[in-house]
């Protein structure tokens, strides 16, 4: 937590989201920017001791126009991270 929360912009939102993951929330972030961030913060814990072995999955997602509602956004990067995580996790997922 503190390795990313030190590591992000005032405006992004840290939260934990189910056992063992958490989702960052940036506010008028486009897709790329998205997508950028996606890769530091598997940079960041990749450097991060962090006593254990872990798996990092994320899928990213923008609706800069704010034609994707919150609900369909999440349903979607929940799928997404299924798709991560069957085929055993390490990856990086974007949705346009």
């Amino acid at each position: 937590d503190g390795t990313l929360r030190t590591n992000m912009r005032a405006s992004a939102q840290l939260a934990r989201y189910g056992v063992g993951s958490c989702a960052i929330l940036l506010p008028e972030t486009t897709g790329e920017a998205g997508l950028g961030v996606a890769k530091k913060v598997v940079a960041l814990l990749g450097k991060a001791n962090l006593g254990a072995d872990i798996s990092i999955s994320i899928a990213a997602a923008a609706s800069p126009d704010g034609t994707i509602s919150s609900e369909q956004m999440i349903l979607r990067l929940e799928q997404e991270l299924a798709i991560l995580r069957q085929a055993g996790g390490n990856g990086i997922r974007a949705i346009n």
